[in-house]
């Protein structure tokens, strides 16, 4: 769109120069973006290290949870195990007292 010819009587626009020169408002405008930024960076921050905490509290749910339900599966066959005893020892006890 710069290529353009332009039409006879105008004028070419003025190009936009931006001045890097330290004056206060500059200033100002520089501390205000660095502030924004470095609030941006605090907020990350801040959210990751609260999703860490949550994440390392979710795994120690999950670990504590399975530990449980390994214990609940070691005590069924603890449990199954012990009914077969009785059960072989009742059909002992029952040839026993036929005899």
């Amino acid at each position: 769109m710069n290529d353009m010819p332009r039409p006879h009587g105008t004028t070419p626009r003025p190009r936009l120069r931006l001045d890097f020169t330290l004056n206060p408002i500059n200033l100002g405008a520089l501390l205000s973006v660095l502030l924004g930024a470095g609030y941006a960076y605090g907020q990350l921050t801040m959210r990751l290290g609260l999703l860490e905490a949550q994440s390392s509290q979710q795994a120690q749910q999950i670990m504590m949870q399975t530990d449980l339900m390994q214990r609940w599966v070691r005590t069924d066959e603890q449990v199954i195990a012990l009914s077969k005893t009785v059960e072989k020892l009742d059909t002992r006890l029952g040839r026993i007292e036929q005899r």
